[in-house]
């Protein structure tokens, strides 16, 4: 955020809840929503953060550790914006998810050059209490995976990364598809900023990716050779979306993360 921006976070400890977010600086004018048609410089675009977050949840990254199910989801009820007056607001509504998902779409709204930022809960419960997003801890990988895990120990921690799928047998284009777009959506959550390490702000975090890749046959590898400046948790998303494709019916025999 700008110098002396505004941050104003109040949601709720339970879902289902709706949100309310409302932005405004310089950084509306450059969501790819709100670029012209015939864009002068596509190259300065910035997906749309907050759509960015539902499709995540929609993917099943921010899985409550509990939900054997697979039941995150979320919806964008409305996204309008005002750009005489560089300002977006978005609604959407989340049915399920893991709290702590919470702290990443703060982190990315934190991440961008705005002047104000306001997101406002809205639940169903009465039981339900105010939560401060930023306390909570990353979203962590659901207990009991249903495919083999391996961690290496990174040599460098923010390059030299990745994560590789190996499939118990060749993937089918729409499979080897699949993957290759989850791999990029859960890239651009780090890329704007989603989980910074601990010591740096989250405007200051990033990654660098290479590929997705067909490593062989049956893997499929995203690495980050060259910058990864992310919190290790970011890792624990990919793994969630992975349970929920495995039980789905897609034959995942190995993850492999360094």
């Amino acid at each position: 955020m700008t110098a002396g921006a505004s941050l104003s976070v109040h949601v709720f400890d339970q879902f289902p809840q709706d949100l309310e977010i409302e932005v405004s600086g310089a950084d509306v004018a450059l969501f790819a929503p709100n670029r012209p048609p015939d864009d002068p410089a596509p190259d300065e675009a910035i997906p749309d953060p907050v759509q960015l977050f539902v499709d995540a949840l929609n993917h099943k990254m921010f899985l409550h550790p509990a939900d054997r199910r697979c039941t995150s989801s979320a919806s964008m009820i409305g996204s309008v914006s005002d750009l005489m007056r560089v300002r977006h607001i978005w609604r959407l509504h989340i049915e399920a998810a893991d709290l702590a998902a919470m702290r990443v779409l703060t982190n990315m709204l934190a991440a961008r050059a705005l002047d104000s930022v306001d997101v406002q809960g809205k639940s169903v419960s009465p039981q339900a209490r105010r939560l401060d997003p930023l306390i909570l801890p990353y979203p962590s990988a659901r207990p009991n995976l249903p495919f083999a895990l391996e961690r290496e120990e990174a040599i460098r921690e923010s390059r030299d990364r990745l994560i590789e799928i190996e499939l118990a047998t060749p993937p089918s284009d729409e499979v080897y598809d699949r993957l290759s777009a989850s791999l990029e959506l859960w890239t651009s959550l780090m890329l704007l900023g989603g989980f910074p390490p601990e010591d740096l702000p989250a405007r200051e975090s990033g990654v660098l990716p290479d590929g997705p890749l067909l490593l062989d046959e049956v893997t499929i590898q995203m690495a980050f050779p060259e910058l990864f400046q992310a919190d290790e948790a970011a890792f624990n998303c990919m793994l969630n979306h992975l349970c929920c494709v495995a039980q789905e019916g897609t034959r995942i025999a190995l993850v492999r993360v360094r």
